[in-house]
Formats: C-alpha cells, sequence, structure tokens
C-alpha cells in the first residue's frame, strides 16, 4: 500500500491572530515567532512552512495546549520588549 502525500490547508494567520486578541508583537513573543516573520505571513509577502502551519492550526484550535507546552508567562511576556526577547535552550530529558 502507497501512503498519500499530506498536504495541511495554509491557515489566516492574521484570523488566529486576531481570534487571540493580541497584538503582532505580543502574539509574536508569546507563541516564540519571528515578529518580521509574522507580519510577513499576514502581510501575504511569505507563506508559513509546513511545521509553522501546523502550530498555527493549534494555536486556532486550543491555544492553551500551545501555551502550556511552552510554559508561557504572560505576565514576564507583556513586559519585555520584543528587541529584547532572549529564548533559553530547552533540553529535553
Amino acid at each position: 500500500m502507497i501512503a498519500r502525500e499530506h498536504e495541511p490547508r495554509l491557515v489566516d494567520v492574521r484570523a488566529v491572530r486576531k481570534r487571540t486578541k493580541l497584538t503582532q508583537e505580543k502574539f509574536a513573543i508569546k507563541y516564540g515567532l519571528d515578529l518580521a516573520t509574522l507580519k510577513n505571513w499576514e502581510q501575504g509577502r511569505s507563506k508559513p512552512d509546513a511545521a509553522a502551519n501546523t502550530l498555527l492550526m493549534i494555536i486556532h484550535s486550543n491555544p492553551q495546549a500551545v501555551e502550556s507546552s511552552l510554559e508561557v508567562d504572560e505576565k514576564a511576556a507583556s513586559k519585555v520588549p520584543y528587541k529584547f526577547k532572549q529564548r533559553e535552550l530547552l533540553t529535553l530529558e
């Protein structure tokens, strides 16, 4: 039996973000996305790759699952300007 290729449908990035009621900057910080990339997706200059598209689909359907997986600290994220946000290396044991 040959497996069929599956290509998930592209999501409307702006609609996903607006559903969260977050600004572009806060959405990017909260979900670990590059702000410029998010803007490019929303303005149609580029499209999310398969992994980013899947993440956006999950954010759309179950944002709490993504937030708990990323251990999002809402208060800390809202106080740190995007340009100063640093990511920690996550090691899985």
